[in-house]
C-alpha cells in the first residue's frame, strides 16, 4: 500500500513544481504585453475618440493660392474621393479630377441651380486661346456626379494636321469666330472670404466687365460650361450688335445667324486641340434673358450658340429692362437667339481621323 501510494505523491510534486515554472514564462511576456495593448488602446482613443470616421464631405484648401476644388469629386472609376491641390506632390490626382459643377444662384429672389455638364479638368488645364489659359476655378459647391462613359480626347482623335483651333463655324451664314475661354473670376465675384460667390453676378452691360472685354476678341465660352463635344451644356455667347464707341472686329460676330439658323443645319467647332466637331442644329428659338432652361444641363455633347436680341423697352418688359438697368423706351437685350446643336460623333470620328 505505501508503494502504491508513493508514486501520486511525488507525480504531485513534480506537477506543482512544473506549473510554477510555466507561471513565471506566462507572466514573463504577458504583463509586458498586455500593457502595450493598454496603451495602444488609449492612444487609437485620443486620437478618434469613441470610433469616429474622418468626415469626407468637404475639403478645404490648405494652399489659398493653388487653383482647386474645394469639395468632393468623382473621379472617372466612379469613386470618391477627395480633391487636392494641383501641386508637386500629388500632380497625377489632381489631373485626373474631374466634377460637374453645380452653383446656387439667387436672382430676383429666386434661386436656382447652374448646372451645365461634365468639366473635364485634364482637359481643360491644356486649353488656351489668345486670352488666355483656363484656370480651375477654387469653388464651394460641387456635386457628386456619374461622369461620362467616354470622355472626348478618348472617342475623337487629334488631326495629324489641324487645319485650325479655337473656332467657331457656321458655313451656311458665312460665320467664322475664334472661341474666347473665360474663367469663373470673368463672372462672378469672392466674398469676404475669398471664394467664389455666385450670387455676385458681375454686370455684363458694363463694357469694361470682363465678359464683353473678352467678347471683343470673339465668342466666349461661358467659364460654368464643358469644353465643346463633352457630355453636357457646353456655352458659347457671341456678339449681335454693340455700342458705336467700342471698337472690335466681333461686335456683330453672329448677327448673320439672328433669327435666321434653322433645324438641321450644321456648324463646327475647332476644340484647342484641334478637332473639327460637327453639331447638327435640333433648336433655334428665341428665348427671353431669364428663362431658366438656357442653363439646363443635358445627356447630349451639345453646344448652345447664342446672340443678344434687342427690344424697346415697354411696360411688359420691365422686369427684363430692369435687370439691365435699361430705361422705358429704349433697346435693351432682354432676349436671346438660341441655337442648341447636337455633336454627330461618327462624322467627327471620320473628319479627324
Amino acid at each position: 500500500m505505501t508503494e502504491t501510494n508513493s508514486t501520486p505523491q511525488n507525480n504531485s510534486s513534480n506537477n506543482s513544481s512544473s506549473m510554477s515554472d510555466k507561471n513565471k514564462k506566462i507572466l514573463k511576456y504577458a504583463v509586458p504585453t498586455t500593457l502595450v495593448a493598454v496603451l495602444l488602446i488609449i492612444v487609437m482613443f485620443f486620437a478618434n475618440p469613441f470610433g469616429s470616421k474622418p468626415d469626407t464631405t468637404k475639403t478645404t484648401s490648405s494652399n489659398a493660392s493653388s487653383k482647386v476644388y474645394d469639395t468632393n469629386a468623382t473621379d472617372v472609376a466612379g469613386q470618391k474621393f477627395e480633391a487636392k491641390p494641383s501641386n508637386k506632390e500629388d500632380e497625377k490626382k489632381s489631373q485626373s479630377l474631374n466634377a460637374n459643377l453645380q452653383f446656387k444662384r439667387i436672382n430676383g429672389g429666386k434661386e436656382y441651380n447652374w448646372d451645365m455638364g461634365w468639366l473635364d479638368v485634364q482637359s481643360m488645364k491644356s486649353c488656351s486661346s489668345k486670352s488666355g489659359a483656363i484656370e480651375i476655378p477654387e469653388v464651394k459647391e460641387i456635386g457628386f456626379v456619374t461622369p461620362p462613359a467616354q470622355v472626348i480626347r478618348d472617342i475623337v482623335p487629334v488631326p495629324a494636321k489641324a487645319e485650325k483651333k479655337n473656332t467657331v463655324e457656321y458655313p451656311e451664314y458665312k460665320v467664322s469666330v475664334p472661341l474666347i475661354y473665360t474663367n469663373i473670376k470673368d463672372m462672378f465675384d469672392k466674398d469676404k472670404d475669398g471664394k467664389i460667390d455666385f450670387n455676385k453676378r458681375i454686370n455684363d452691360d458694363n463694357v469694361d466687365s470682363p465678359l464683353q472685354n473678352k467678347l471683343k476678341e470673339g465668342a466666349i465660352l461661358l467659364p460654368i460650361s464643358p469644353l465643346p463635344g463633352e457630355v453636357g451644356n457646353s456655352y458659347i455667347s457671341g456678339h449681335t450688335s454693340n455700342y458705336s464707341f467700342v471698337t472690335s472686329d466681333y461686335n456683330k460676330a453672329f448677327e448673320p445667324i439672328m433669327n435666321k439658323g434653322k433645324v438641321g443645319d450644321m456648324f463646327y467647332v475647332y476644340d484647342c486641340e484641334g478637332r473639327k466637331l460637327p453639331f447638327k442644329v435640333f433648336e433655334a428659338k428665341e428665348y427671353a434673358d431669364d428663362a431658366d432652361v438656357l442653363w439646363t444641363n443635358t445627356t447630349k455633347r451639345q453646344v448652345t450658340l447664342q446672340g443678344s436680341i434687342l427690344k424697346t423697352c415697354t411696360p411688359d418688359l420691365e422686369a427684363l429692362c430692369k435687370s439691365h438697368r435699361c430705361p422705358q423706351g429704349k433697346l435693351c437685350p432682354t432676349h436671346r437667339w438660341i441655337i442648341k446643336g447636337e455633336l454627330d460623333l461618327d462624322q467627327a470620328k471620320k473628319i479627324n481621323s
